[in-house]
């Protein structure tokens, strides 16, 4: 073994600039792969962290279906509720306060962000004991070109024009607010409905005159209480039948569903790219550290085992293996707030620099595994179709006893000789074809649900806009007649909601009528109504 280690120093100063290329050349590879499979993992875990990160999820959703007193303390009160949030549909707007004639596309609520499923990203939350700051979603922070601090006119409609259904049709007559833009929420929320929304504090509600829809309470409720239980108890509330309740989905299943896709085509791409990085880095490291045939045979001269030439080899191949994969999961860990991509960064609780111990150790110590394998297995092959052959056990032994080290080493120089080497064109056309048909596959795929993410039209949202929402019973017939008259809609459907009960839990009912084009829902199987 000293012989080994000798020959190793002496090698490794011989070639140490070298030995340094190949070390960076797998921190690099190793580290692209690391961090493909530690964002894989990030991507999977996101929609559980982010609940963790809100403090938890929510069991139910307690809906109030139009206007009036917001009803969130007579829910606290029930002995199933352990704690609530709500958000309440305002009749209002925000329009420029030097030219009222502009207005700002959004949505305008009552509550906390909690409630509504979404935390704080940037700025600070309103003063709970004011009604004139608010903070505004994602998507209103791009389009409203607003700073922090910047103030704007909050005009609304009474509840009067609420319920005669005047909303967006008729000029406000209900309080105005000069309201300042305090900070930025975001969270799935926003991924199920796209239109802008601002929200601002409970506090707002308490404002007289002013017109509101409707509410929704979304519940935690105490251990050992189920959604059938807490119905129960809401039907002991003075009309406690006008109250919806629904099982709380903070992350709908559809999210789910598209998260889970991105983390298994990140998964996938990783498998693919370490399998080409396994074959492709094997080769170089069993040609960095593979001795020729010129080498071996003076090696063998001086009696130097396969055992000791092999071992030497591996030696050779792991200390840049070892390092540069460890290199590698340091780039991973300084890339890693790439990751998630695409919509699922809005789930992503904690974003920028993220550390997996656990996936970055295993992945890393696969990598190690499987490049060493490779390369022990390409040195034991090339061993094998072009091993040298040893001199007869006879002529060994005398070769040790014939007490001069010069007439041993001659005697085996005589009676050594190197068979020929026999390539593999063929196999290594074929692995490489397989390993870019894989790659191929697997970016083909990733691009293919980038597509279906940021197209909306192939999972359903196949319009351009949606007017109304505000808890009136009809759109008014004006607005109808000039959206049907309008050469520039080339589709036209009325919806409206409602729901009923059945036992213990409330359904939601849809329905809708086709006044023009083709953008009815498709029908998998039986007919429409």
């Amino acid at each position: 073994m000293k012989a080994v280690i000798y020959r190793l120093r002496s090698t490794l100063r011989a070639n140490w600039a070298a030995t340094v290329g190949l070390t960076l050349i797998i921190a690099i590879v190793c580290g692209v792969i690391i961090a493909v499979a530690a964002g894989a993992q990030r991507t999977v875990s996101a929609p559980e962290r982010y609940v963790a990160a809100v403090g938890g999820g929510f069991d139910g959703i307690v809906t109030q279906d139009h206007g009036g007193p917001l009803r969130i303390a007579e829910v606290l009160a029930l002995p199933g509720a352990e704690s609530a949030e709500s958000y309440t549909f305002v009749f209002g707007g925000l329009v420029n306060p030097d030219d009222p004639t502009k207005g700002l596309d959004t949505l305008v609520f009552a509550g906390t962000p909690g409630g509504f499923g979404e935390r704080l990203v940037a700025g600070r939350l309103p003063n709970p004991a004011t009604s004139n700051e608010f903070v505004g979603s994602a998507k209103f922070a791009a389009s409203s070109g607003l700073a922090f601090g910047d103030t704007v006119q909050l005009v609304t409609y009474t509840q009067q024009q609420g319920d005669a259904n005047e909303f967006g049709t008729a000029a406000p007559a209900g309080p105005t607010e000069t309201a300042t833009y305090v900070g930025v929420i975001s969270g799935p929320a926003s991924l199920q409905d796209g239109q802008p929304t601002v929200m601002f504090s409970p506090k707002l509600l308490d404002t007289p005159g002013i017109g509101v829809s409707q509410s929704a309470i979304s519940v935690r409720f105490r251990d050992g209480v189920d959604l059938d239980q807490f119905r129960t108890q809401l039907d002991t509330l003075p009309d406690g039948a006008a109250l919806s309740l629904d099982r709380s989905n903070l992350i709908s299943p559809e999210i789910r569903r598209g998260v889970n896709t991105q983390g298994r085509g990140l998964w996938l791409l990783a498998l693919v790219a370490s399998l080409a990085a396994a074959a492709v880095l094997g080769q170089v490291v069993t040609r960095h550290v593979r001795l020729a045939a010129s080498e071996v045979q003076p090696l063998s001269a001086i009696g130097f085992t396969d055992r000791q030439v092999l071992t030497e080899s591996m030696i050779r191949a792991a200390l840049p293996t070892t390092v540069g994969t460890l290199l590698g999961v340091g780039l991973a860990v300084l890339v890693s707030g790439r990751f998630p991509t695409g919509f699922v960064r809005t789930v992503e609780p904690h974003p920028g620099v993220f550390v997996q111990w656990g996936v970055l150790l295993a992945a890393g110590a696969i990598l190690i595994l499987a490049l060493l394998l490779w390369t022990l297995s390409s040195l034991a092959l090339a061993h094998w179709a072009r091993r040298t052959v040893r001199p007869s056990p006879t002529l060994d032994a005398i070769a040790t006893r014939v007490g001069s080290p010069t007439a041993a080493v001659g005697m085996r120089f005589a009676f050594m000789r190197a068979q020929g080497e026999r390539g593999a064109a063929k196999a290594s056309l074929v692995g490489l074809t397989l390993t870019i048909a894989a790659l191929v596959g697997a970016i083909t795929f990733g691009v293919s649900l980038d597509r279906l993410v940021h197209e909306p039209f192939r999972y359903g949202a196949n319009f351009d806009a949606s007017l109304g929402d505000n808890g009136g019973d009809a759109i008014p017939p004006e607005l109808q007649a000039d959206l049907e008259g309008d050469a520039n809609v080339t589709s036209l459907i009325l919806y409206s909601g409602s729901q009923v009960r059945v036992d213990a839990s409330s359904v939601p009912l849809l329905g809708f009528q086709a006044l023009r084009g083709d953008g009815t829902p498709f029908v998998l199987t039986g007919r429409l109504p």
